[in-house]
């Protein structure tokens, strides 16, 4: 019986192969990012797209949501 070794049959990642996928990675990862802000705009838009804008009254962020934790745990309670 002989044995199958043919090593050379194995496939080598080259160089070109790691920039390829790092390429992909990467293409994705945008538009993975893209898509969120998007979408995000689009619910933004939807819930406060015919507000009133008055220049002349500032309101500010709440004061929870100046702080590192208040953000943290505004986002773990989904507050909006």
């Amino acid at each position: 019986m002989e044995r199958a070794t043919n090593t050379s049959a194995k496939a080598r990642v080259t160089d070109y192969d790691i920039e390829q996928m790092v390429s992909v990675l990467l293409r994705t990862g945008v538009l993975v990012a893209g898509t969120i802000v998007l979408a995000g705009g689009l619910y933004f838009l939807s819930r406060h797209g015919a507000d009133p804008v008055s220049y002349r009254k500032f309101n500010g962020q709440l004061a929870i949501d100046r702080h590192i934790g208040g953000i943290v745990k505004g986002a773990q309670q989904w507050r909006l």
